[in-house]
């Protein structure tokens, strides 16, 4: 899913460039699943935990860019730029292997199309609809990959959600 190629800066320093594409869902499959094996107890989620959102709650959250991410648009397709941590970890891993100060991943045109939409401002049943529209796929297929894309983004800390308070049930409490 995630490509590293290095390229040279103007500066002279080596940057890693990432990429990272947006999948179609594959299709549903006619045969049924094999039935979780029981999770012993002390793994099972407790009553407490948060569940997962429902699909109508996820199409109505909206997706907001990191602010603290530096990102630009290079004729259409969106690069973000990361930059290392400077724990003492990285600092005495560097001494034995030379990090790059930052890298760069790069989005495809449709990953670029789908970051620009995530301003906070628009849900993503209105990003998935404008998907469908302009790749012509089904509805449902939109939203199904725009659910794994968002995962990844969300898992590498570059996107967030946020909902309105008329559907937050914790606002009304």
């Amino acid at each position: 899913m995630a490509g590293a190629a290095a390229t040279a800066t103007v500066a002279g320093a080596v940057e890693r460039r990432h990429t990272i594409t947006m999948k179609k869902a594959a299709p549903e499959s006619s045969h049924p699943k094999p039935a979780p094996a029981a999770l012993p107890s002390r793994l099972k989620r407790s009553k407490e935990a948060a569940k997962a959102p429902t699909r109508r709650e996820w199409l109505a959250l909206k997706p907001v860019r990191n602010p603290l991410l530096q990102w630009r648009d290079e004729e259409g397709v969106i690069i973000i730029e990361i930059h290392r941590a400077q724990s003492w970890k990285t600092r005495l891993l560097n001494l034995v292997f030379p990090l790059p100060e930052r890298h760069s991943v790069a989005l495809d045109a449709i990953g670029s199309t789908v970051w620009r939409a995530a301003d906070g401002e628009a849900t993503v049943e209105q990003i998935s609809k404008r998907l469908a529209r302009e790749l012509q796929i089904e509805r449902r297929e939109a939203e199904m990959s725009l659910q794994q894309f968002f995962k990844e983004l969300g898992r590498r800390g570059y996107i967030g959600f946020k909902m309105d308070e008329a559907q937050n049930p914790a606002a009304s409490t």
